[in-house]
């Protein structure tokens, strides 16, 4: 089993994930390397991204809008 760390754009660097398993909301990627759980463009809605998705729908990276976080096996 994976588990995934925050990365970037968050109070909790270096901490884990706490939620279940991830798949993107927009594409479905089952397990990405990588994802975003941010804020949408356009809205107030969040989501979990994957990076491809994140660079079309992603508000940012960054305390209040949203973290990545990156697996380590």
């Amino acid at each position: 089993m994976c588990s995934y760390y925050q990365s970037e754009g968050g109070t909790q660097l270096g901490q884990p994930w706490r939620g279940g398993h991830i798949t993107c909301d927009f594409c479905k990627e089952d397990s990405p390397t990588c994802f975003i759980d941010g804020q949408v463009k356009g809205g107030t809605r969040w989501g979990i991204m994957c990076g491809e998705c994140f660079k079309e729908h992603g508000a940012g990276i960054g305390q209040g809008v949203g973290q990545k976080y990156c697996r380590k096996q």
